[in-house]
């Protein structure tokens, strides 16, 4: 098995868009955009955090991979020196992909961890997030084609 090299400084940088997008950014715009109600702020989150990513992460080999999950538009961090990427979720998130017992569609997560991780050693721990042979290996990859579009090379 290959081992994965993590770059600690690019996940030093994630971490930091997404403590920015909580601590400084939310509250920023909350203050600014009064409104009766926020309900947008489900999503306000994640759009601050791709648009610190954008502004704090992509640089010479690091680049970011946008999709589109249905009505969603989600964003991969791939640092190509590396061979990594990276996707942000919020642990609710992670812990309801498992309990969807009816899906006949892979989470966009389980298609690019069951792709990309199929044949790879993590340095860390590997922990078991949700089953990704829930779903034959033929739909993960038809599925993580579509989520990548051709800008990842799966076999790098």
């Amino acid at each position: 098995m290959t081992k994965i090299d993590i770059n600690e400084e690019v996940v030093k940088r994630i971490v930091r868009c997404i403590e920015k997008a909580v601590t400084d950014d939310i509250p920023q715009y909350l203050r600014e955009h009064r409104k009766e109600t926020n309900n947008n702020i489900i999503h306000l989150k994640g759009d601050f955090i791709n648009d610190n990513l954008r502004h704090m992460v992509v640089t010479e080999g690091i680049d970011m991979i946008p999709f589109k999950r249905y009505s969603w538009h989600g964003r991969l961090v791939a640092d190509r020196h590396n061979k990594v990427t990276y996707s942000i979720t919020t642990q609710e998130n992670l812990n309801s992909i498992p309990r969807k017992k009816s899906r006949t569609n892979p989470h966009f997560l389980q298609s690019v961890l069951g792709v990309e991780n199929r044949d790879f050693e993590s340095p860390l721990e590997q922990l078991s997030l949700f089953p990704v042979e829930a779903f034959e290996y033929e739909l993960l990859f038809d599925d993580y084609n579509k989520i990548i579009a051709g800008l990842i090379n799966p076999t790098e």
